[in-house]
């Protein structure tokens, strides 16, 4: 079994922490619930494995669930065990939120980033090439989110790559953005 194991996770980035992206698909509020699910199955899997969660970014949908969500996975062998979930996961079942019964299909979309080291990501970025937005984060939070501006986006304007960062764990929501930006245009 331990053999079995060390075939599976050799690959040149197994070893690494991960970024898990889940992004609701088209099906309006039956999609963001879906994904919402998703991305807390992957919560749930990373606990039960030891691995320590934090949340980097959520973005709420209207009624329920979110349009798209981002979490951080730290520990060993954490992308390795992820990175088979890439892909569109489906849902059929009959919707809450239909009032007629009917039966729904949902999708959402997971993307496995590994975290490769500060050496390895390092992207150099020109300060003059972002477009640094602050605005009030959506969702839970009480009145301090609907007071302060405790969002950031980021644009890097030669890719059209946008990060945002709005998690209240995040000391610093810029530098949180700045890292998925680099990131980001990492991977592109």
């Amino acid at each position: 079994k331990e053999k079995e194991q060390e075939a599976l996770l050799s690959g040149e980035h197994d070893g690494c922490s991960c970024f898990i992206e889940v992004q609701a698909g088209a099906g309006g509020t039956e999609s963001m619930d879906w994904a919402s699910m998703v991305l807390n199955m992957y919560k749930m899997w990373a606990y039960r494995h030891g691995l320590v969660v934090s949340v980097v970014d959520e973005m709420p949908g209207e009624i329920a669930g979110i349009k798209r969500g981002t979490i951080k996975v730290d520990g060993k062998h954490a992308f390795g065990y992820a990175k088979s979930e890439v892909g569109v996961h489906r849902l059929v079942r009959i919707s809450p939120f239909d009032s007629g019964k009917r039966r729904h299909t949902s999708f959402a979309a997971v993307a496995v980033i590994p975290i490769l080291g500060d050496a390895s990501v390092h992207v150099q970025i020109n300060e003059s090439d972002l477009r640094i937005e602050r605005f009030r984060a959506g969702g839970a939070g009480g009145q301090h989110v609907n007071t302060t501006e405790s969002a950031v986006r980021i644009t890097h304007i030669p890719t059209g790559i946008t990060a945002t960062c709005q998690n209240e764990s995040w000391k610093c929501p810029q530098a949180c953005a700045i890292c998925n930006l680099r990131l980001e245009v990492f991977v592109l």
